[in-house]
């Protein structure tokens, strides 16, 4: 399938959720509920989806897990919870690739004859919505979601509270603020294939939102074992690398005006967040924009500042 350009993603970072990230219908709804125990014995033929019965049990153990780990908790401190959170996440992060999960479930995609012209001309065949549909409603049960364009999928817990739902009441503080401020995040990604999908203004107060978490927790270990993309953010904000439609995107972006908007929004944040780290970057870029290396220059200063 790797040949295919059929890529399965097991993360909790999400991004392009389209034709898949859609709500199953009531008709869709009404299959899954007639979904029997029984079919972890057959093969579950899902137009060009097949669900084998090594899915099926797998998709099992990944439900009993879960269970487990709820129970688990009930008997920790908060210092073993958080411990438990990082061994379960990471778990979870790998349990599909080592399984091979993902190609298990994609096995039937393509015909022989897509296979073929997927590696002859490089145009990817799409999955229609349907398929999207009734595979997300068998995946429901385990708490998990499909979520792509028909070609390009990422598999995730259903809900982007999983973990946060889980974990809110038995981790340390900084665990469950950290949880709140990545839940708020999945629940809007800030940028798709057509460009930024939130405002600047919003791109800007997630930089705060990360950076006073920071200050209020210097010493917390969550940030070394999942990074927080602050870099990223202000790189996004400043810049603006992804504003634009996947198509019009280039190696580097130029400058020889800075939008009113853009321009705008700067004043604003600088006026708000004086003492906000990320007001030395913004006065740099304003000061700079029209060099042709803004980009590289910009980031430059940015991880200076990380």
């Amino acid at each position: 399938m790797k040949k295919n350009k059929l890529i399965i993603i097991l993360t909790l970072n999400l991004f392009f959720l389209t034709n898949c990230d859609k709500e199953v219908k009531s008709e869709v709804t009404k299959n899954e509920s007639q979904i029997k125990t029984q079919e972890l014995t057959k093969n579950e033929e899902i137009g060009r989806l097949t669900f084998t019965k090594e899915a099926y049990k797998l998709l099992e153990n990944f439900s009993q897990r879960k269970n487990e780990i709820k129970e688990k908790l009930k008997t920790l401190s908060k210092e073993e919870a958080n411990k438990l959170y990082k061994e379960y996440s990471n778990e979870n992060n790998n349990f599909f690739i080592k399984n091979e999960l993902g190609y298990i479930l994609t096995d039937s995609f393509f015909t022989e004859e897509e296979k073929k012209q997927n590696e002859e001309t490089g145009i990817l065949i799409e999955l229609s919505e349907e398929e999207c549909e009734k595979t997300n409603a068998i995946l429901k049960k385990y708490d998990l979601k499909l979520y792509g364009n028909g070609v390009y999928f990422e598999l995730f817990p259903n809900s982007y509270s999983f973990y946060y739902d889980i974990f809110k009441n038995y981790v340390t503080d900084d665990y469950k603020e950290f949880l709140e401020l990545k839940l708020q995040e999945a629940d809007r990604p800030f940028s798709d294939e057509n460009g930024f999908a939130i405002s600047l203004q919003e791109i800007g107060d997630r930089i705060v939102a990360w950076e006073k978490f920071l200050e209020k927790y210097p010493n917390s270990d969550i940030k070394d074992y999942d990074p927080i993309n602050l870099f990223t953010y202000r790189m996004e904000y400043i810049i603006g690398i992804n504003d634009v439609p996947i198509k019009d995107r280039g190696a580097f972006k130029t400058f020889s005006t800075i939008p009113p908007e853009k321009e705008k929004e700067f004043e604003r944040f600088m006026k708000k967040y004086p003492n906000s780290p990320t007001v030395e970057g913004i006065k740099y870029f304003l000061e700079n924009y029209e060099n042709s290396d803004i980009q590289v220059l910009t980031y430059q200063k940015l991880m200076k500042l990380e």
